[in-house]
């Protein structure tokens, strides 16, 4: 083999290997890093003590803890905060889909609250950051008003 070939081969695996190395690691360590930030200083605003081993499933598991079926939207909506994007959804866009540490599909810790046709909170669900379930195709931005 000549040597413009090699040079040429060599500048092929070195940018593969670049690529492979940003997307499946450089670029998941920022998310993260990223997502522990804005973590932080959710936990700072809401004033709350989070153990250590409790953070990675912050915001989810504290908003969860924190409502009650029978709810009003009001009190959901003083409860629930620090939310990057949040979507009525379904039927009457009567449920919300709440966006934290980013909007964007795949990069944003997601969960829906549903409420009854009256109004009142009844069930929460979040997201598997594996498996996307929640899409906005047919929803609309912005706080379900009481």
């Amino acid at each position: 083999m000549n040597a413009k070939r090699i040079v040429a081969i060599l500048v092929i695996c070195f940018s593969c290997i670049s690529i492979t190395i940003y997307f499946f690691i450089i670029k998941p360590i920022t998310i993260r890093k990223h997502i522990e930030g804005r973590r932080d200083e959710l936990i700072e605003t809401l004033g709350v003590n989070i153990e250590e081993d409790d953070r990675k499933g912050f915001p989810v598991n504290y908003f969860y803890e924190q409502l009650e079926p029978g709810m009003t939207i009001n009190e959901v909506h003083e409860i629930v905060v620090g939310y990057d994007a949040v979507y009525r959804c379904h039927e009457d866009y009567k449920d919300e889909l709440y966006y934290y540490f980013g909007d964007e599909e795949g990069k944003a810790i997601r969960f829906m609250i549903f409420y009854d046709p009256e109004g009142y909170y009844y069930d929460f669900i979040s997201e598997d950051p594996n498996s996307l379930v929640f899409g906005v195709g047919e929803c609309i931005e912005g706080l379900r008003e009481e």
